[in-house]
């Protein structure tokens, strides 16, 4: 699949817009938002901030790391790495999802992580 606006071999779309996100209820006690374009938005000022950066440094490529929001995104290399050290598929959505403030992960990310977990190993 052709995932254009965040594939690795893509300049990446700056354009995403995240004011429609729709926020889970306890949103203000989870430390990652996750965009459409596959990026990720860490809060270091949050107490989970330790296990997710963990998490993060292994499914994700570090972007930008100022003081107070971290960005990281997900690669396809970045993805083979996270299942070479047994981080498959359900587990990686299974944590994301408990680390982000997002109602839902982004469909077109769910679909990038099946897809570059899927191709590991062939």
């Amino acid at each position: 699949a052709n995932y254009g606006h965040f594939d690795d071999d893509n300049e990446i779309d700056e354009s995403i817009d995240m004011t429609d996100i729709e926020l889970k209820a306890d949103h203000l006690n989870r430390p990652i938002w996750i965009a459409s374009n596959a990026h990720i938005f860490l809060e270091s000022f949050s107490p989970l901030y330790q296990p997710a950066t963990d998490f993060l440094i292994a499914i994700a490529e570090p972007v930008n790391r100022p003081s107070h929001i971290h960005e990281y995104r997900l690669t396809k290399n970045s993805l083979y790495a996270a299942v070479s050290v047994e981080l498959h598929k359900a587990k990686i959505i299974q944590v994301l999802d408990r680390l982000c403030k997002n109602l839902e992960i982004p469909k077109q990310v769910t679909d990038f992580i099946d897809e570059c977990t899927a191709q590991y190993g062939q």
